[in-house]
């Protein structure tokens, strides 16, 4: 899958909420809105560790694993074992300035096999990365806190 659009914020600001994100400070995606994030750098409670950003959403852990960070390049690779029976799950953000004022930003997901998407499909994705570019274009990503949304309350914690 791939999706493209051009925002009006400067590079700079747009990779700071993308890097926040990174850390599991902020929430970009739709999906990831009324839940909780923490970061995975170190064995807790029988739980892997590595670069895994967990996000909490209707009582399922999705774990995403950074495969490349690179703030020079204004890009993010991750991937997520085995979400959704996917043998295959990855996706890679990319901040191209356009101008000073502008910015290109693709979201690539590749994911096998194809039924994966019956389960995911398409207009979820779409709806996701809407609200991703949305975020980077106000320069915010409702950074992780303590929150009630739509009735849920939950938390962030950041095991280090």
């Amino acid at each position: 899958m791939r999706f493209s659009t051009t925002i009006s914020v400067d590079v700079d600001a747009a990779w700071a909420v993308l890097d926040r994100y990174t850390r599991a400070e902020s929430r970009l995606f739709h999906e990831s809105r009324p839940v909780g994030m923490e970061r995975i750098e170190k064995p807790t409670d029988g739980r892997q560790s590595g670069n895994y950003r967990v996000v909490t959403y209707d009582g399922v852990d999705v774990w995403e694993l950074d495969v490349s960070t690179e703030p020079d390049h204004r890009r993010l690779a991750y991937t997520i074992p085995g979400f959704g029976g996917a043998v295959h799950h990855q996706a890679v953000l990319e901040l191209t300035p356009v101008d000073d004022k502008s910015v290109v930003v693709p979201w690539v997901t590749d994911v096998y096999p194809d039924s994966y998407l019956d389960l995911y499909p398409h207009d979820v994705y779409q709806e996701n990365f809407d609200h991703l570019a949305a975020s980077l274009e106000r320069g915010d990503a409702n950074t992780v806190a303590p929150a009630t949304v739509g009735g849920q309350t939950w938390e962030s914690r950041t095991s280090r």
